[in-house]
């Protein structure tokens, strides 16, 4: 079973690669890792070795096995009898790079647990992925949620375009929105735009009662078009905002509210 996730990083390949590198510092990344306890001294190399603890899970023993700077680190480690081969590969593009987690599971028991934890194998890879490239963005975001993306079936600058047109909308609706008011959100249409970096990204973010959040739109050339995703971040704090999580992010509501949201910005283009 293979495993990918791919983001374009607004960011030089050189900053990636050194975040990529710097073992001990990923649990600063991404709360998928507790820990990161380089075993051998001096710089990176094949054959290193690292003790990677992870929330619920025991701590394992990861193998360097490819290091080509600044292009790609893979290493292996063993678990309930599959072998887990993780890769992290950059590539250069035009306006940064372009960054890959790859992960294999290989072995007798790699099909059930492909079955049995597909999904959250899924998710670690999309909030890893999310945790390098907004540290080598330089950006503060609440904790992240979840990403979706749709396609436009035109040019980059068309989409940007079309996109920003779309937040000018919601915002404008935010105004009167009652669900707004009954939340008590910050600012009052819910939303401000608060970042862009025409035409790859927009950033939105507000608060209310239970929750502080933000939204980033992001696009990227695409072979049909223009890839359109939204990032979706959330702390809720307290007893309260852990219940609106449940009712609203556990619920799916969320998912079903984001891709209404992507629907909405492909026909307005």
């Amino acid at each position: 079973m293979r495993l990918t996730h791919t983001h374009l990083v607004l960011a030089p390949a050189e900053r990636v690669w050194a975040l990529t590198e710097d073992l001990e510092s990923w649990p600063t990344l991404t709360p998928t890792m507790t820990s990161v306890e380089r075993l051998d001294g001096g710089p990176l190399r094949v054959g290193s070795t690292a003790r990677v603890t992870q929330p619920r899970r025991r701590p394992a023993t990861w193998t360097v096995t490819t290091l080509e700077p600044p292009r790609q680190l893979t290493w292996e480690a063993a678990a309930l009898g599959t072998t887990l081969v993780a890769g992290h590969h950059v590539e250069p593009v035009d306006g940064g790079c372009r960054t890959t987690l790859v992960l294999d599971l290989e072995g007798g028991t790699a099909p059930v647990l492909s079955r049995l934890a597909g999904g959250a194998l899924r998710s670690a890879l999309a909030t890893e992925d999310d945790g390098f490239r907004r540290a080598a963005e330089g950006r503060v975001r609440p904790r992240f949620v979840d990403e979706h993306a749709t396609v436009l079936g035109v040019p980059l600058r068309d989409a940007w375009g079309a996109v920003r047109a779309w937040v000018d909308r919601l915002l404008v609706r935010g105004e009167g929105s009652r669900l707004a008011l009954l939340l008590g959100a910050e600012p009052r249409a819910g939303f401000s735009v608060v970042e862009e970096e025409p035409p790859h990204l927009v950033g939105l973010a507000g608060r209310h009662r239970f929750s502080r959040y933000a939204l980033d739109l992001r696009l990227e050339e695409a072979v049909t078009g223009t890839r359109v995703v939204a990032v979706t971040y959330a702390d809720f704090p307290g007893p309260r905002g852990a219940a609106y999580r449940a009712a609203v992010v556990g619920s799916r509501g969320h998912v079903l509210a984001v891709r209404r949201m992507l629907d909405q910005v492909r026909r307005s283009a």
